[in-house]
């Protein structure tokens, strides 16, 4: 039957197997797995030298970022929420062989000014969902 490993650490991960017959004769077998529950991510938004996206910046945002343990034939989705729940959500964004993905132009015209949070989710070869945020400030 399956056991239940959800609470073990990701990492290498040995398994033995000790069986006796009715003689007493035992036989032992040892395999290894690697064991990954977590996925890892990164999202950054390009707001120049400041932490602010102005009126010019607000329907150019550049969002980046890097999911470990991906493949290039993954997707992230990126959400863009404003204070007052209102969002953006840019779907389907490409992953390359390296987990680096990349949104060149997103119009958050739309969302009202004050701070605003840009999340990112995508899940990575093993299945895991990977997601992280930032937040910066819309001033317009």
């Amino acid at each position: 039957t399956g056991a239940n490993l959800s609470g073990l650490n990701d990492g290498e991960l040995t398994a033995t197997a000790t069986v006796s017959d009715e003689a007493g004769n035992t036989a032992t077998d040892t395999d290894t797995a690697i064991h990954d529950k977590t996925a890892v991510t990164s999202i950054d938004v390009a707001t120049g030298d400041d932490t602010v996206i102005n009126t010019a910046e607000q329907s150019d945002v550049v969002v980046s970022g890097i999911i470990e343990e991906a493949d290039a034939n993954q997707t992230a989705t990126v959400v863009f929420t404003d204070v007052n729940g209102d969002k953006v959500t840019v779907e389907d964004v490409a992953i390359n062989a390296a987990g680096e993905w990349a949104i060149n132009a997103t119009n958050i015209s739309g969302l009202a000014d004050g701070e605003i949070t840009a999340s990112v989710s995508a899940l990575d070869v093993e299945g895991n969902l990977a997601t992280n945020e930032t937040s910066f400030t819309k001033d317009t």
